[in-house]
């Protein structure tokens, strides 16, 4: 299929995008350049690659003709700070106004499959949890927690709006690379409170294998909720609906 990756530059897009090339001709979207990804419009013919933003909406239509389906990976963090995703205006401009540009863009491309990247921190403390799955009721009121929990109320008008449109929100929990997984922090472990923090960080290759698996399942019309962590045994964060309709289980890895 041909793919438009939005956000590919990132921190996850980073650790998907060789899975994703392997199965798909994938083209990109994002503020900044992937090295090794030649630009749309390159004399070679070759190009696959487009330097913009999420707010240019002509851009982004244009980039999604003959796509077949489209991955967002985009992530609103505090300007010139890595990772801080508490600026408001940062992660709603992102996760809602951008995603509602993705959404728009899609429909007037007739891109019929969407899988977007959401988060477990549309609960609150989910670290602290001792259980959680999608049946249970959003609740976070952290900015961040609270533009994913809308983006994913886009995702439900619009496939309300378009019923052959099929989405899938993958709510994850700590991808990582193949390092940061290597060196990640047990689970549980005590914090300086004397909390029981439970952090299931989920390697490269079972984050790959998901997304790669959410994309087949996305021809489903209709929007797809499902949990994604690295807990090879379930006891936390069960991933069933992952487990039993799209196959997909936490191999550690």
């Amino acid at each position: 299929m041909n793919i438009l990756i939005i956000g590919g530059a990132g921190r996850v897009g980073t650790v998907i995008r060789p899975a994703l090339e392997a199965q798909h001709t994938c083209y990109h979207f994002d503020v900044n350049a992937i090295p090794g990804v030649v630009s749309v419009g390159d004399a070679s013919g070759n190009g696959r690659g487009y330097v913009g933003s999420i707010d240019d909406l002509p851009l982004l239509r244009h980039a999604m003709i003959g796509m077949d389906a489209i991955v967002n990976l985009t992530m609103g963090s505090r300007p010139g700070v890595v990772g801080d995703v508490s600026d408001l205006d940062a992660v709603f401009n992102v996760h809602v106004r951008g995603l509602y540009r993705i959404l728009l863009a899609a429909q007037s491309a007739n891109v019929r499959r969407i899988v977007t990247a959401s988060t477990l921190s549309v609960f609150r403390g989910v670290e602290l949890r001792d259980h959680v799955d999608e049946n249970d009721p959003t609740d976070s009121w952290h900015p961040y927690g609270v533009s994913k929990r809308l983006g994913e109320n886009l995702c439900d008008m619009a496939v309300h709006q378009t019923p052959w449109l099929g989405i899938v929100s993958l709510r994850l929990m700590m991808p990582t690379d193949a390092e940061t997984f290597a060196n990640r922090p047990p689970a549980p472990y005590i914090d300086k409170l004397g909390r029981e923090q439970r952090w299931c960080y989920m390697g490269p290759k079972d984050t790959s294998r998901l997304f790669l698996a959410a994309i087949d399942y996305s021809v489903n019309p209709g929007h797809h909720v499902f949990h994604g962590t690295g807990e090879v045994e379930p006891r936390w964060f069960p991933c069933k609906k992952a487990n039993e309709l799209m196959g997909w289980h936490a191999r550690g890895e």
